[in-house]
């Protein structure tokens, strides 16, 4: 019986530094609620050149946070990035402007990159909008399970060109929140987010 105790405790202590180390790598905070604390109540001082938003997981929510970022902080552009697995209906980049533009974007305020077909595609088509645009300044959202992850695909896309990446996720959502541990959902995105940083890293 007490083997058994020293057993179970210590599988209860290894998912529980699990789910403390997994939160930590995995989910980015937000970096532009740091630097400008009040940018929802449209105050923000800092220079925002564009607000960028990636499609995946619940794209809408994704979408919509952006969306409210670029109002917030008056950046230059708006930029959605996708594909869509099915070539016969519209990319989720023109998807997301279509939602952006329904809620008061201008059309030249959009700019769009719609061959991606996964984070480090993202990054790097992306990246080749904000060099040639001369951004040095922009916020990046996505779900905040996959913030880490994305942020790593830009920041190495845009090294050396003095671009400055700010996480801006979306905090929660269906998919995932402070308790993603209690529910199937949380843990598959968790494990796939640590084997796909575990790839960046080596260089997959």
């Amino acid at each position: 019986m007490v083997k058994f105790i020293a057993w179970f405790l210590a599988f209860i202590g290894l998912v529980v530094v699990f789910i403390i180390s997994t939160t930590l790598i995995i989910s980015d905070k937000n970096r532009l609620a740091e630097i400008c604390p009040n940018y929802k109540k449209g105050e923000c001082s800092q220079k925002i050149d564009a607000v960028i938003a990636i499609s995946g997981g619940n794209t809408a929510l994704r979408t919509r946070e952006a969306i409210e970022i670029f109002k917030s902080v008056e950046a230059k552009k708006l930029i959605f990035s996708g594909a869509n697995s099915n070539p016969k209906v519209l990319s989720d980049a023109r998807q997301m402007a279509n939602l952006a533009r329904k809620q008061g974007v201008l059309e030249e305020e959009i700019l769009l990159e719609e061959k991606a077909q996964n984070t480090h595609q993202n990054a790097q088509f992306t990246a080749k909008i904000i060099k040639q645009n001369g951004y040095k300044r922009v916020t990046l959202t996505t779900s905040k399970y996959h913030q880490t992850r994305a942020r790593l695909e830009f920041e190495k896309a845009l090294e050396g060109s003095g671009v400055e990446v700010i996480s801006a996720p979306v905090l929660n959502g269906p998919d995932w929140n402070g308790f993603w541990w209690t529910n199937s959902r949380g843990w598959y995105l968790s494990m796939s987010e640590l084997f796909g940083i575990f790839r960046f890293y080596i260089g997959e």
